[in-house]
């Protein structure tokens, strides 16, 4: 993360946009569905701030604690929550992750703050090829924790005919472009290891 970044977080999905279906409620509601969706922006936030934490803290030492225990105790959370955190603000920088979140597949349904934390491990090829995935499918959280299970068949984790199933995708050619791409690189990997 470059020095003088917004490592705070501060207005993480601000400009996430609304489902528009919103305005066909009627007010007392859609008040309280844009309550709602304040409510995950504010947890969205809190998590990018506990990673930001986690990652600054991973290494040290505090008050004779691993820096990370030391500050899940400040805070009243336990440290593998504290600790799950930090592979977020390893992989996104904060205007990255407000985006990711901001983003919302063809059935209008957003990444979550879950699908971020099961997707940040991966390597970042991968990762991006998931996040599409997700997005062109519609899958949710339990769903993606089974097709990444499935998923570590393959060198490179990346989503393939098993985990992502063409015949569901809304934008057939985008499945094929990921797929071909995880095959050519694959096969690459394949090739360089036999030449080694």
């Amino acid at each position: 993360m470059s020095p003088g970044a917004d490592t705070t977080g501060s207005h993480a999905c601000a400009g996430r946009p609304s489902d528009p279906r919103q305005n066909d409620l009627p007010e007392d509601l859609g008040y309280l569905v844009t309550e709602a969706q304040h409510a995950i922006i504010a947890e969205a936030e809190r998590a990018y701030r506990f990673s930001v934490l986690a990652r600054t803290a991973a290494g040290r030492r505090a008050g004779g604690y691993n820096a990370i225990e030391a500050c899940a105790r400040a805070l009243g959370v336990s440290r593998q929550l504290l600790q799950s955190y930090a592979v977020l603000a390893m992989r996104w920088t904060p205007g990255q992750f407000r985006a990711a979140l901001g983003r919302r597949g063809a059935n209008g349904r957003p990444l979550s703050l879950s699908h971020l934390l099961l997707i940040a491990p991966l390597p970042r090829s991968a990762g991006a090829s998931w996040i599409e995935c997700v997005l062109a499918e519609g899958i949710d959280v339990r769903e993606l924790r089974q097709r990444l299970r499935r998923s570590r068949t393959s060198a490179l984790g990346v989503p393939h005919e098993l985990a992502c199933d063409p015949s569901r995708q809304t934008s057939r050619n985008r499945t094929t472009e990921l797929l071909s791409g995880c095959t050519e690189a694959r096969g690459t990997r394949q090739r360089a290891k036999a030449h080694g």
